[in-house]
């Protein structure tokens, strides 16, 4: 069943009114963050002790999350943060805010981005 742009812009506004602007926390030792990022979320993890790899293809085609690894900066000279982000063409974002252009499209939610960064660090984590 498909929804609505109406629907989907009310779990849109629910989910950003439920967890603000950017949620920190920690799964099996890694430091995760999920920020709203232009009527979307973005979900990243710090990787320890790899600065010197900061190549996105590298990252992308390494490991399986939602759109790909979209994202990778170092964060000192030793640590590097990668990540996603969930404001794709089939991802419902708030500056879709004309119900013209709405065609289906799917509102990532805080939970789902949750889920994708732990199953990220489960790829981490075995790859290692």
């Amino acid at each position: 069943m498909t929804s609505t742009f109406t629907e989907e812009l009310e779990r849109q506004k629910k989910d950003f009114q439920t967890y603000g602007d950017e949620i920190l926390f920690s799964y099996k030792g890694y430091s995760c963050r999920i920020a709203r990022c232009c009527g979307h979320w973005c979900g990243y993890v710090t990787l320890k002790g790899q600065a010197k790899c900061n190549d996105l293809s590298a990252f992308d085609l390494t490991y399986t999350v939602h759109g790909g690894i979209t994202y990778v900066h170092p964060i000192n000279d030793e640590d590097v943060m990668i990540g996603f982000d969930c404001g794709h063409v089939y991802d419902f974002c708030s500056t879709d805010s004309i119900d013209e252009y709405y065609h289906g499209q799917i509102f990532r939610s805080f939970h789902y981005v949750k889920s994708e960064l732990q199953q990220l660090v489960d790829q981490i984590i075995s790859r290692t």
